[in-house]
């Protein structure tokens, strides 16, 4: 299983992202929100990502410039 460090430029988007789920947070009637943004913050805790973690980040970040996309229009 390949680590990669958790760089600036990632940590500031993690960031970004975190404050985008917490406001998201309110019309969470699963949890989801929530446990995404727990894993968010074991990974900056740690200061490194997986491959899986990798994955989970890249799906947050694309709905994250999805919805930012959608609400310019």
């Amino acid at each position: 299983m390949t680590t990669y460090f958790l760089e600036d430029d990632l940590a500031r988007v993690l960031r970004k992202i975190d404050i985008w789920l917490k406001n998201q947070q309110f019309n969470d009637l699963t949890n989801i929100v929530e446990a995404s943004r727990e894993r968010i913050t074991k990974i900056q805790e740690k200061g490194y990502y997986t491959d899986t973690e990798k994955s989970f980040l890249n799906e947050l970040r694309k709905q994250y410039v999805d919805d930012i996309n959608q609400n310019e229009v």
